[in-house]
């Protein structure tokens, strides 16, 4: 009997010594995942936003990179099937979905513009206010600002909620105004180059006055009258495969002869032509540096967050199309900018110490007349002068009422406000029929609804149709909306191309998020929208993410999640 006792006590205290030892691994495993938790908090996020880099070409010519976007593509994960949700893929819509996590209808950028209930168009980040006013810009009463921007962004978020108790910074840079100001959002600096004034500004709304480091920049940094834009290879060669046969002698007029850099269209002192270079990434990535250096604090608990907007891209694919010299060699040269900046900020901070995010606000359809050329008979353009007179006609012909102040802007029809309420409901109903089945009827457009009609309609989620309703914004999407068929766009230019359809050549875009040491070298082939960038960003730099966004944040960014 003694003996079983005593065994009895044995057995329990090794019991107990086991359990202790258990008890100290998990104390140790712990301790461990959140250390390496905690020392994956980036102090830098670099979030590089290429303006309409189309997916299927930047797919075709990556292994024809030398520099660092290929480097970004091979080393952190590479999401093959992200897609920009959107109806209207537009530039500020875009920009304000990668901001705040939500669709149009909760942040309500539905476009570049809209028109207002007595038919003025109201431009995105215009603001009169006293506040809001621009530096140095030559006209006082345009100011800019994020107002029309209807909820906050991570841009917001990250300076609201620091992690680790520090204090966190978030600078936007683009070419474009509208860019800078939705990723700011309220809270952020917005920081553009002014194409009237030929370097980089802001406005009241963000600085009582502009940086030092600016404005030593701006001094630095003067645009010449003329530049060349030297290609990177022959013209001819393999690395331009991708070039549509029907667009290549054109695009060759690109590198013959010098660019003026600034020209004067109606008085005014325009550098819209130094915009669509290479020589304007660059200029771009440089004054990215020169942020960094002058922004990112030595306190380790402090972070910074920069939004790199390259917009040369758009302005060049409007021209020329994605499938020509101009396009495909810019690309190149900014793989190659990329590079030099890349490696400025890895000599700055370690690298484990910043997380990269590579990814465009839009993809581009094809030159439609370039697309017939090639054998595809239904691409078409159509233009809105036209469309508008067809209308106005259909509608004089069965009411005897003429539209006085109408717009088409694709998808969006605009009737002034004050011309509705002049007459009565049957003859608005009348009116709203007409357009309708005229833009029904007209040839390469699919159908047309109502704002009312395309707010109550059920769709299957993310179809062309579901993100087109979800783009709705009250007293911003107009009274008519319509869908183009696939390849047809609508268009007052007569030659160039444009990204304002609900379909895949649209919406298709590249996704890479990279942090050394966790974020890394992985193929996430399953669709993932834009929308969740926002929530994965504020995962990574441990804040809270955007009030209105529902995502969640992208798939196999990190092996640790499961202790957070």
């Amino acid at each position: 009997m003694i003996k079983r006792y005593i065994k009895h006590i044995k057995n329990r205290n090794i019991m107990k010594h086991h359990v202790r030892r258990l008890i100290l691994l998990l104390l140790y495993f712990s301790t461990v995942c959140l250390l390496d938790v905690t020392a994956s908090i980036p102090r830098l996020a670099v979030i590089l936003v290429i303006d309409q880099l189309t997916n299927h070409i930047f797919a075709s010519i990556h292994h024809n990179l030398v520099g660092d976007l290929k480097k970004l593509m091979q080393s952190g994960i590479n999401f093959t099937h992200a897609y920009m949700p959107h109806g209207l893929p537009s530039t500020a819509t875009g920009h304000a979905a990668l901001n705040t996590g939500t669709f149009a209808k909760d942040h309500g950028i539905v476009a570049n513009s809209w028109y207002s209930d007595d038919d003025k168009k109201i431009f995105v980040d215009h603001d009169n206010s006293p506040h809001a006013k621009v530096f140095g810009a030559s006209d006082a009463t345009v100011g800019k600002s994020a107002h029309h921007l209807m909820v906050d962004g991570i841009s917001d978020t990250a300076i609201i909620y620091p992690s680790s108790g520090g204090t966190n910074k978030v600078f936007t840079l683009s070419l474009k105004s509208y860019s800078a100001v939705m990723c700011a959002g309220h809270l952020g600096k917005a920081l553009w180059f002014d194409e009237q004034q030929g370097k980089f500004t802001s406005s009241r709304a963000y600085f009582e006055q502009l940086p030092p480091w600016l404005i030593q920049f701006n001094n630095s940094h003067k645009i010449p009258d003329f530049i060349t834009w030297s290609p990177c290879h022959c013209v001819l060669s393999c690395f331009y495969k991708n070039v549509c046969p029907s667009a290549r002698i054109e695009d060759l007029l690109l590198f013959e002869s010098p660019i003026k850099t600034h020209e004067n269209i109606n008085d005014v002192e325009t550098y819209k032509n130094f915009l669509k270079t290479l020589q304007a990434t660059q200029l771009l990535f440089d004054a990215a540096r020169a942020c960094i250096a002058a922004e990112l604090s030595c306190n380790k608990n402090d972070q910074l967050i920069i939004w790199i907007l390259i917009s040369s891209t758009d302005f060049v694919g409007h021209e020329f199309g994605t499938q020509s010299v101009p396009y495909i060699d810019l690309v190149y040269h900014i793989d190659y900018q990329f590079k030099k900046f890349m490696r400025f900020v890895t000599r700055f901070m370690k690298s484990s110490d910043v997380v990269w995010i590579l990814l465009s606000d839009h993809s581009s359809a094809p030159v439609p007349e370039l697309l017939e050329q090639e054998g595809y008979r239904s691409a078409r353009r159509i233009n809105t002068t036209e469309l508008e007179e067809t209308i106005c006609k259909a509608i004089q012909h069965v009411s005897h009422n003429t539209i006085l102040s109408m717009t088409v802007s694709s998808p969006y029809v605009y009737i002034a406000k004050n011309h509705l309420n002049a007459i009565d409901t049957q003859q608005r109903n009348v009116l709203f029929r007409t357009e309708q089945e005229t833009l029904s009827n007209t040839p390469y457009i699919k159908r047309a609804w109502t704002y009312e009609q395309l707010k109550n309609t059920v769709f299957d989620p993310y179809t062309p149709e579901y993100n087109l309703q979800q783009q709705l914004y009250p007293e911003r999407s107009g009274t008519i909306i319509f869908q183009v068929a696939p390849y047809c766009q609508t268009s007052k230019y007569t030659s160039g191309t444009t990204h304002e359809s609900p379909y895949n050549y649209d919406i298709h875009v590249p996704l890479v998020i990279y942090q050394k040491g966790s974020v890394e070298r992985k193929i996430i082939n399953e669709p993932v929208l834009t929308l969740q960038v926002a929530p994965t960003i504020a995962y990574l730099m441990q804040v809270p993410k955007p009030s209105m966004c529902t995502f969640s944040m992208l798939p196999g960014i990190v092996g640790h999640e499961v202790f957070m």
